[in-house]
């Protein structure tokens, strides 16, 4: 609690990590976007390991707040490009679980993933959508949810098991969904 109180760790979400590991981190994103470079150059010309995972959570949630045009970009590239080890893929996937305000953008770039039953971070993907209520807004105002539940199959069963997250917050609503399908 000293330590924490003096600046020196930070507690939240049940985690423990040393101010400076963050401070770094944001540090080395605002300089890595401030001199021009590119994500996607730094991952293809370094290795992808373990170390990376930081630094790209970092320079996508500083560009998600700069500079939204490169930071859809990346999200795009990350996602998609075979250069990209799973890895990360899932860590970009993962962060979409924890953006406050998420987009209809960032869904069309999640939704091929959320999709395609067979890619490794299918579940992920529906992962991160039930586990951040701010999504059931967003899906809903697009008529996603209806859409989803009209395929019906694997697709319909993940859109109710990630419905039954949101039921508590909106329950007039998730009725009048799984009722029109």
């Amino acid at each position: 609690k000293i330590m924490s109180s003096e600046g020196v760790l930070t507690l939240g979400q049940g985690r423990v990590a040393f101010f400076h590991e963050t401070f770094f981190d944001y540090c080395f994103a605002r300089h890595f976007i401030a001199s021009g470079a590119k994500l996607r150059d730094l991952l293809r010309r370094s290795e992808q390991d373990l170390f990376r995972r930081s630094q790209v959570r970092q320079i996508l949630t500083f560009e998600r707040g700069a500079d939204v045009a490169a930071y859809l970009d990346d999200l795009a590239w990350l996602l998609t490009s075979p250069d990209v080890r799973l890895h990360l893929k899932a860590l970009v996937v993962a962060l979409l679980e924890t953006v406050q305000d998420p987009t209809v953008e960032e869904w069309q770039l999640l939704r091929p993933l959320a999709c395609d039953q067979l890619s490794p971070l299918h579940l992920h993907a529906w992962q991160a959508v039930r586990r951040n209520s701010a999504w059931f807004s967003i899906l809903d105002a697009e008529g996603i949810w209806e859409k989803l539940l009209r395929t019906g199959g694997e697709l319909a069963h993940r859109a109710v098991w990630a419905l039954s997250a949101f039921a508590p917050g909106n329950p007039k609503r998730v009725i009048t969904l799984l009722k029109g399908s």
